[in-house]
């Protein structure tokens, strides 16, 4: 094992009232509806290539895994149901605004950048 004492030492900054900014996991969260998982396995490989990303292979709900997504604070989703996937194009969600546009994979790193 390896122990550095990182999360002692992030209790005592809080105890003194100084916050450790924690950045996002994800700034984008990949899920689908009725999609498989090699398609959202492939979403997420290349939306890597600019952003980090999170690929949601539950089967929960489209609103649950929003919520999710609220929770996590990403800056996009980008979800699919099977005939999006069959054509390769993702439905990219900004969080913040509410904008939707539907983003061919290939294009996927250049609309992230």
């Amino acid at each position: 094992g390896f122990a550095c004492g990182l999360d002692r030492t992030v209790a005592m900054l809080g105890e003194e009232g100084i916050e450790v900014p924690v950045a996002p996991t994800a700034e984008l969260l990949v899920f689908g509806d009725g999609v498989g998982p090699e398609p959202l396995a492939e979403v997420g490989r290349i939306a890597r290539r600019k952003r980090r990303t999170a690929v949601d292979y539950t089967v929960r709900s489209l609103a649950a895994k929003m919520r999710s997504a609220n929770k996590l604070g990403v800056r996009w989703v980008g979800l699919m149901n099977g005939e999006e996937a069959a054509r390769h194009v993702v439905q990219l969600k900004e969080m913040t605004t509410g904008a939707q546009r539907e983003v061919a994979w290939a294009d996927l790193p250049e609309a992230l950048a």
